[in-house]
């Protein structure tokens, strides 16, 4: 096409084209004019752009360093920021502390010209009331025959007001006291009768408690009589089996030894009794046999004598009460189970047996229940004391809470 139009403006025939072409010629020729010398100014200028482009990279690295040294100034900037802030507000803190405390100085200064004028009044009043105390004292010595002690009294009452002269409300207490102390004094006399009077009842009293305790005196001598001759009556028990088994010694020769050793020691303990007799009373075991026989329906298994207490203390939907567990020591009945005690023993012995056993092992004690049968049994610590009631009853054997097993008595006779 550009050759086109080179040849038609060379030949002339541009001027038989219609106005619209020439338009089109002479934009297309101004186009052409444009590109012709645009395109050494593009090339020129990509050959300078081209040799700027290392300088730009080197440029922009070190924008970047640069950015980073803006970044790390602007974070110390706000750090400093911060700090100042912080420094500002310790600052404003400090102000308004010295603010308060110069306030507080003044209030103080204030005060103190207050307390010194309160004091100096105090003071004054001070001064006043002693005198007045002096006064008192004065008319206190009037009755000097009758206000020994009460002499005694305002001497120490004085020294102790020498030494708090300050104290204005201790002072003024003290003078009410004094003019107290007066009116006493003056019916001192009729106190005296009253306190007389007294004393006089308190004696009388005292006198009819010296009977009561006279009287409890003589029934503990009876009791602790009626303990002797029960440990007497065992005593010769105890020397009445002991001659049965010196007559059966050749048929227990390696026996003897330690049975002679377990009854001396049951009789040590029978002749100590009266240390603990005094814990156990003999009316606590008349009822031992109706015991025995509320606690057949029992389930099997060791309960405590006194089961009716716990019994009064259970719920409603339980009033059998749980057996007892020991975790050491021996149990040791008197009686087996196929011993029918009424057969052996009356009820007064039984209660007897019972009582002085109690009292002699120093422990209340236990009701045992098997197949519904009852009888009584004793939780003893030592095991000579338990074997030597089990050889003094013939018991077949002792149990072992520890081991949860039986000893047999090695001098039960069928």
């Amino acid at each position: 096409m550009e050759m086109q139009l080179s040849q038609e403006l060379s030949t002339g025939n541009i001027q038989s084209t219609s106005p619209r072409k020439k338009f089109n010629i002479y934009l297309l020729i101004c186009l052409i004019v444009v590109l012709v010398i645009t395109i050494p100014v593009i090339i020129v200028l990509a050959v300078k752009l081209s040799s700027k482009s290392d300088d730009y990279d080197e440029k922009e690295k070190d924008f970047n360093s640069l950015k980073v040294d803006y970044d790390q100034l602007k974070n110390d900037k706000t750090s400093l920021d911060k700090q100042f802030n912080s420094l500002k507000n310790d600052y404003n803190s400090l102000q308004d502390d010295y603010k308060e405390l110069n306030d507080t100085k003044t209030n103080l200064d204030k005060e103190l010209k207050d307390e010194k004028a309160a004091n100096e009044e105090l003071t004054n009043e001070n001064t006043k009331l002693i005198n007045e105390l002096k006064d008192e004292k004065a008319a206190n010595e009037e009755l000097t025959n009758e206000n020994t002690k009460l002499i005694n009294e305002l001497e120490t009452e004085k020294a102790a007001n020498e030494e708090l002269t300050n104290n204005n409300t201790k002072l003024i207490n003290e003078l009410k006291d004094e003019k107290a102390a007066n009116e006493e004094l003056t019916n001192n006399n009729t106190k005296l009768i009253n306190e007389l009077e007294t004393e006089k009842a308190a004696n009388e009293e005292l006198t009819n408690n010296n009977t009561k305790l006279i009287n409890e005196l003589e029934t503990e001598k009876a009791a602790n009589e009626e303990l002797t001759n029960n440990n007497t009556k065992l005593i010769n028990e105890l020397k009445d089996v002991k001659n049965d088994y010196e007559q059966l010694e050749s048929q227990y020769s390696d026996q003897n030894n330690t049975l002679n050793d377990r009854f001396n020691s049951l009789q040590n303990v029978i002749l100590t009794a009266n240390l603990n007799n005094s814990n156990f009373s003999k009316d606590d075991y008349q009822n031992v046999i109706e015991k025995l026989e509320s606690a057949k329906e029992f389930e099997d298994g060791r309960y405590d004598f006194n089961f009716n207490e716990f019994e009064a203390q259970a719920t409603f939907t339980s009033t059998i009460p749980n057996p007892v567990i020991y975790k050491q020591g021996y149990q040791v009945a008197f009686e087996t189970d196929s011993r029918n005690w009424e057969n052996y023993y009356t009820v007064e012995d039984y209660v007897d047996i019972v009582y002085n056993l109690a009292s002699l092992v120093g422990v209340e004690p236990n009701i045992d229940v098997k197949d519904y049968k009852s009888k009584i049994s004793f939780h003893i610590e030592d095991l000579d004391t338990s074997l030597s009631i089990a050889a003094l009853f013939n018991q077949e054997s002792i149990y072992d809470w520890a081991n949860e097993t039986y000893i047999p008595n090695g001098f039960y006779q069928p």
